[in-house]
């Protein structure tokens, strides 16, 4: 397989996270792209520098735009794997157009162009090639052996999608932290990952919508699909995430670092919300009115541990620091 690794370098530490979390399937690797974009007061040269894994590692910087899935495309396109159209295959693989066509690869190819694209019929020789899309949300919780294993079985079942996790939010897709992707596939990710779908104006919500559940519940329902775990967003909350990670779950989400910890009676007690310190906090929900940053806080936000003042200081269980601990990484550089 290959890695595609998309990642926003927050800190001159946050090359420690990439290296552990190669070291942990880099074996398993071929070729690795990691395509990153950085803050405004780290050094691109010190991170490059300071990546571990020199062998087959290729570092491209991009501009913070698109969120992962712009990198993701850009890792894509850098590769140079997509190969030419193969339309004596295309007719063989779809009775329809067989049916409809013979063997004419002229009207195949016009068939593709004015509509197979956009159904997303693979115009390829099949194969059982894949590769990885990643990104650095996560820090692995433990060696992924089994889960290799588990993911190279359903490639060799001719499974064409499979997520790390599968949720059921707004509609069934596989969390796009970890997919694993025939190469069959890559020319179709690339033509629906366009401008608009990867507009940012409102926030990430619109990449989730559109490109985590849109585009994985499209694979889903028209590819040969599989998953690791069923989590919904459980492994983004703290207690849900302990009980995963009992249970042998491998990822540990960085965003379960951030959470705060509210009393019972919080909702009643808070009176110094400010819902523009929310929005900044919380990307994703920059879309929403003021009016519904507030219901969305005291009604949601409190149960799910979210901060809502700048310096406001992490809740971590002592459960999840022991397994923290053991990655050996300082985890205080990711929250």
């Amino acid at each position: 397989m290959d890695l595609i690794l998309a990642c926003h370098v927050k800190n001159d530490h946050w090359y420690k996270l990439i290296n552990y979390n190669l070291s942990k399937i880099i074996n398993y690797c071929n070729s690795i792209y990691i395509v990153y974009s950085i803050s405004d007061n780290v050094n691109s040269k010190l991170f490059e520098k300071n990546i571990k894994y020199k062998k087959n590692v290729n570092l491209i910087k991009v501009e913070n735009e698109g969120y992962d899935f712009k990198k993701y495309k850009i890792g894509l396109l850098s590769m140079n794997v997509i190969s030419k159209p193969d339309w004596n295959a295309y007719l063989n693989r779809y009775s329809d157009l067989q049916k409809a066509f013979g063997n004419d690869i002229i009207a195949a190819e016009k068939h593709w162009n004015k509509y197979g694209k956009m159904e997303g019929r693979i115009c390829h020789v099949d194969t059982n090639k894949s590769l990885i899309l990643m990104n650095d949300s996560f820090i692995f919780s433990r060696n992924i052996n089994d889960i290799i294993n588990n993911i190279q079985e359903k490639i060799n079942n001719n499974v064409k999608f499979i997520g790390l996790s599968r949720s059921y939010e707004q509609k069934e897709h596989y969390q796009s932290y970890f997919w694993v992707i025939n190469y069959n596939l890559i020319p179709i990710l690339c033509n629906l990952l366009k401008p608009n779908i990867l507009n940012t104006d409102k926030g990430c919500a619109n990449i989730i919508r559109n490109c985590e559940v849109g585009i994985s519940n499209l694979f889903i329902n028209r590819y040969k699909s599989d998953f690791i775990y069923h989590t919904n967003n459980d492994n983004c909350l703290l207690e849900p995430l302990l009980k995963l990670l009992d249970n042998d779950y491998p990822i540990i989400k960085l965003i379960c670092l951030r959470k705060a910890k509210y009393n019972s009676n919080a909702k009643y007690k808070i009176k110094d919300f400010k819902p523009e310190i929310y929005k900044q906090l919380h990307n994703h929900l920059k879309h929403l009115s003021n009016k519904r940053l507030i219901h969305h806080f005291f009604n949601f936000g409190i149960n799910e541990g979210r901060k809502y003042k700048y310096n406001q200081k992490s809740y971590i269980p002592q459960k999840l620091k022991i397994y923290l601990e053991n990655t050996k990484l300082k985890y205080e550089y990711f929250i």
